[in-house]
């Protein structure tokens, strides 16, 4: 079975080594300033010990090439153009998750639009490991095979599967897929960079008008424009 096949019936798969060491030393260097100048979030859901820095393509230039990876826009383009004209970009979004920081919520990033999806895909993220992202250091875990059940906030947390991974990798998972951040055992934080793509007919949840205005959008490449 492929990658697509493994998504669609898992509801995520891991790529291996997608990013060379080079790469990889790129991202992280472009992106440590911002990661180091932004306060920690405060709230339950985006956590207390945990750094978020969206925005990505005027800040880190490298992320334009994750956004237009070939192969995972390949696989972005399969599940979401049944249901739409075309996808476009929902986010970008570096998170930093920092030592001891408490385990997410169980949830569906397909929650940001309150309305029955009937079965469809909608949404597609991507993240992207800046570094090492091992069970003990807080790696996303989704519940396997959950995107085709109703939603269950009281699930047990032991059911979830920990999406770990070597720096360079990829985690994709669909928008439907309950999942949330693990629990930071560690000292040392980890870093991911999400990419989100979703249906062109939908609101995207960050604003890519405000966030890449014309003058710094008609900078960018004609197909990431």
């Amino acid at each position: 079975m492929g990658h697509l096949g493994t998504l669609e019936r898992d509801g995520f798969v891991v790529l291996e080594d997608v990013l060379d060491a080079r790469r990889c030393q790129r991202l992280s260097d472009e992106l440590e300033p911002w990661l180091q100048e932004t306060p920690r979030c405060e709230g339950d859901f985006y956590g207390w010990n945990t750094t978020r820095v969206g925005g990505l393509l005027s800040k880190a230039p490298s992320v334009a090439d994750l956004v237009m990876d070939p192969y995972i826009l390949a696989i972005a383009e399969a599940l979401l153009r049944p249901n739409c004209d075309c996808i476009q970009l929902n986010l970008t979004q570096a998170v930093r998750v920092h030592g001891q920081e408490r385990p997410q919520a169980p949830h569906r990033d397909e929650e940001m639009w309150p309305w029955p999806t009937n079965g469809r895909h909608w949404l597609l993220n991507v993240m992207w490991a800046g570094s090492d992202l091992p069970e003990e250091n807080g790696a996303t875990r989704p519940w396997s095979g959950r995107h085709r059940q109703q939603l269950d906030r009281s699930i047990d947390p032991a059911d979830s599967v920990p999406g770990a991974m070597k720096r360079g990798s990829a985690l994709l998972f669909l928008g439907s897929v309950t999942h949330g951040a693990g629990q930071n055992l560690t000292a040392l934080p980890r870093t991911g960079v999400i990419v989100s793509y979703c249906l062109g007919w939908l609101k995207t949840y960050e604003n890519q008008f405000l966030a890449y205005p014309r003058e710094v959008a008609s900078s960018f490449p004609e197909d990431l424009q």
